[in-house]
């Protein structure tokens, strides 16, 4: 059976699980969640994702983000890859961490986007780990409630001002209390692989064609510019991984290596050296 197309957008948010090899715990130390919330730093710097929620359990993990460049497989590749690889490395092991791929479903702003954060930040509720959001410090819950400070990728003001207001006390208090008024079965999510209305939905679903490369190329829609994928690169690592996304998305070696002014064997690598590490 052909496996789902992944849908990629600019400037669109999604909800993103993905869970240990055969439900395997990932995250068993306070250890290994510093170290995939040290990766997460990295790969939100390297393709300038905005993060607005997260939960680390102990066999998966939530985030719900948006991406201003149709760039989340290259993203989660890498973030999913290099947690795996180290958390291979620590145990003397080999072998899949993650299991299959990543699971993204596609999150409407609004109340779809609200009812998302709300979701992933419960999960250690629904789950008997804790009983309240603010008792388990591995999610973004305490950061957006005020109790802790923000980290650096997650971004708090879309969240707090669909509540009403900027980055303040008063909005902060109203997302305490988002999280925990009553709903059915702590806050359900639906499964659907797009959440928002029905304008929203029939959006995605015209597009198809724009899933990654699991789509043949033919069957693509007219790829981002390589002007807009490569704006605002300031490292040699954020470069690369545009790159490797460039070419992805259907731009040749020759374009790519003729708009950054290199050798097209040095695009060529670059491409080379990412698949080797996955």
């Amino acid at each position: 059976m052909a496996r789902p197309l992944r849908l990629l957008a600019a400037d669109t948010t999604y909800h993103v699980t993905a869970r240990g090899n055969g439900q395997m715990v990932i995250f068993g130390r306070d250890e290994d969640r510093r170290r995939f919330l040290a990766q997460l730093a990295q790969v939100w710097d390297s393709y300038r994702l905005e993060c607005h929620a997260y939960c680390l359990m102990h066999n998966h993990y939530h985030l719900v983000a948006t991406t201003p460049l149709p760039n989340l497989s290259a993203a989660m590749q890498q973030l999913n890859g290099s947690y795996g690889r180290w958390w291979n490395r620590q145990r003397g092991r080999t072998g899949h961490v993650f299991q299959g791929r990543f699971h993204a479903q596609l999150i409407q702003h609004d109340r779809y986007l609200l009812s998302a954060c709300r979701y992933v930040v419960l999960n250690p509720v629904r789950a008997g780990l804790v009983r309240s959001a603010e008792a388990w410090p591995w999610s973004s819950y305490r950061a957006m409630a005020g109790l802790t400070d923000l980290p650096q990728f997650l971004r708090d003001a879309l969240v707090l001002r669909m509540l009403g207001g900027p980055s303040t006390d008063a909005a902060r208090a109203r997302f305490r209390n988002f999280v925990s008024e009553p709903g059915g079965e702590l806050h359900r999510l639906s499964p659907q692989p797009i959440l928002g209305d029905e304008d929203y939905c029939e959006r995605f679903k015209a597009m198809r064609g724009q899933a990654d490369a699991e789509v043949p190329r033919r069957d693509r829609l007219t790829p981002p510019s390589l002007e807009g994928l490569f704006s605002g690169m300031v490292t040699r690592q954020a470069r690369d991984a545009q790159v490797v996304l460039a070419h992805r998305l259907g731009h040749s070696l020759t374009a790519i290596a003729k708009h950054l002014q290199l050798h097209r064997s040095s695009v060529s690598k670059i491409i080379w050296r990412a698949k080797s590490r996955t």
